[in-house]
């Protein structure tokens, strides 16, 4: 019967060891992604003034420069979209959806003064979890409502100034 608690205190310390190791593995990328963003910026010369990290993307808005920061990591890479307010013409958002009415992919499409569209890619079902889905689309919402106001905002200043 002695054996029976020890194996037992054996394979509880095991899972223990395991949860913990995979908190430090998540704490451990996070810092690096925010170290990441923030060297970015710094070498970018942004000040972000309105940040969020979220799934594996982070989006900023430096107020002062009038630039938008995306980024997206991949693994230990990642790749990043700066876009000028005062370039941007609008921003939507576009739900993808599969013939089985799913979503598969939610996009900010931001369209330039010059019509070509830059496409910010909230969620996609090949890469995060499907049940992220609305929340993530909230954030695009919330999002999309923020540079469209900032853009309406950098207008009036320069209808203020002319």
């Amino acid at each position: 019967m002695k054996w029976e608690y020890q194996l037992l205190a054996f394979v509880a310390t095991g899972i223990l060891l395991l949860l913990l190791f995979s908190v430090w593995k998540i704490k451990l990328r996070s810092n690096q992604r925010n170290a990441q963003f923030q060297a970015l910026c710094k070498s970018s010369g942004f000040q972000m003034d309105l940040f969020e990290f979220f799934s594996d993307r982070v989006i900023g808005i430096d107020y002062h420069q009038g630039v938008l920061l995306f980024m997206h990591f991949i693994g230990n890479q990642y790749t990043h979209k700066i876009l000028l307010i005062e370039e941007l013409e609008q921003c939507s958002i576009e739900k993808q959806s599969n013939d089985n009415n799913i979503i598969s992919g939610i996009l900010l499409n931001c369209t330039m003064n010059d019509q070509s569209a830059i496409r910010l890619s909230f969620y996609s079902n090949k890469t995060d979890n499907h049940l992220d889905a609305t929340q993530l689309l909230r954030k695009a919402a919330y999002w999309r409502r923020k540079i469209n106001l900032l853009k309406q905002l950098d207008e009036l200043s320069l209808e203020q100034y002319q």
